[in-house]
């Protein structure tokens, strides 16, 4: 019953935003989804621990094997991430002391175009806009206090 609840309210919910979006929707949809399959996962161990259902050797077993799996997963990401997560600091470090250089140099209210950083990988992006109007740009303005405005060259696909 719990599975059968669990399967019609993901396809609900899938069709809810299929309809209004026409499309799977952002990533940030799948929290929900991950939540319900996380409370779905707790009930149906809950109840199988409850009735017994599973031996205590296979418990050990999938106790031992989900470390493995887990911590594997982790060492993945964080070996993956580290060298995308470096390489856009160091993008956006140089970008911080090339404007600092810039802002005692260049003339007042002029256009700078600055190179595109690299992919953020998990990190926030604070990559700014092809439009000086954007407000990514406007407060990277006012947060160093730059005499001159700032855009993105535009190589990149996506906005």
């Amino acid at each position: 019953k719990l599975s059968l609840l669990f399967a019609s309210v993901l396809l609900l919910f899938f069709f809810i935003i299929a309809f209004v979006m026409v499309e799977c929707g952002p990533p940030r949809v799948w929290f929900l989804i991950s939540f319900l399959l996380s409370v779905y996962s707790i009930l149906i161990f809950f109840y199988a621990g409850y009735k017994n259902v599973i031996k205590d050797k296979y418990i050990h077993v999938g106790k031992n094997v989900s470390l493995v799996i887990g911590s594997g997963l982790l060492c993945f990401h964080l070996i993956n991430q580290y060298s995308i997560s470096t390489k856009y600091a160091k993008a956006e470090d140089n970008r911080i002391e090339q404007l600092k250089q810039l802002n005692n140099t260049t003339i007042k209210d002029t256009t700078i175009i600055l190179k595109s950083l690299p992919p953020s990988g998990m990190l926030y992006s604070a990559e700014i806009y092809t439009d000086t109007m954007h407000f990514t740009n406007k407060e990277l303005r006012l947060g160093f206090d730059l005499k001159f405005h700032v855009i993105r060259e535009n190589n990149q696909q996506k906005e």
